[in-house]
């Protein structure tokens, strides 16, 4: 049994929903479903810590706070030697 929702959202949600359904050959229902099952996977979900990590991390990196792959291979050199 199926029941009816109704929501109502931005143009912006609903032309990525559009892309998403024309890209599969699929009904919105489809979408979303596959949608949530990737977000409620245990191994897709991210925390709200995990969450405030990540967009620290990348404030950093626009920031400019961050060492290059040849930076770091020559702080582990300096280390060895």
């Amino acid at each position: 049994m199926t029941e009816a929702v109704t929501i109502t959202l931005p143009p912006e949600i609903v032309r990525k929903l559009d892309k998403l359904r024309e890209d599969e050959g699929t009904s919105y229902e489809d979408v979303i479903s596959r949608v949530l099952d990737y977000f409620m996977d245990a191994d897709n979900y991210v925390t709200e810590e995990e969450r405030q990590e990540i967009l620290a991390a990348l404030a950093d990196v626009e920031a400019g706070n961050y060492y290059t792959s040849e930076e770091v291979d020559a702080m582990l050199q300096a280390k060895i030697e």
